[in-house]
């Protein structure tokens, strides 16, 4: 496949053709109209032609091992190159519920809901 797709929480999920000389995560990511406001950009990752996954996580201070070129590669994560077959997928953030609040404001409403019970029964005494 000469492609390069782009999924997830863009713009514009969609294939492109592969252009080498704009061929950065980066470019491909501004075409697809860049991320959106529900992206979780930090969790983004290339599953590559071959099946491997590439993800933000395996770049430390921006250096991270390319397998094209056998060797130890410098820059950000959206610099890496991507070629023909890989595909850019930009998840949606997962929303954390704070378990903790939701429990003290339950605990609140049920001991309220005592506290009243409790005052109309002694109030019909």
């Amino acid at each position: 496949p000469s492609v390069v797709n782009v999924m997830g929480q863009v713009y514009n999920p969609i294939s492109f053709v592969h252009q080498p000389e704009a061929s950065d995560l980066g470019t491909y990511l501004k075409k697809a109209g860049g991320p959106t406001n529900d992206a979780d950009e930090s969790e983004m990752y290339v599953i590559k032609a071959d099946g491997t996954v590439f993800s933000r996580q395996q770049t430390s201070f921006g250096l991270h091992w390319s397998d094209d070129a056998r060797s130890w590669t410098f820059g950000s994560f959206t610099a890496s190159t991507l070629e023909p077959g890989d595909t850019l997928v930009v998840p949606q953030k997962i929303e954390r519920i704070a378990w903790m609040r939701e429990v003290k404001d339950i605990t609140t409403i049920l001991a309220n809901i005592a506290l009243t019970a409790g005052t109309v029964l002694i109030g019909l005494r």
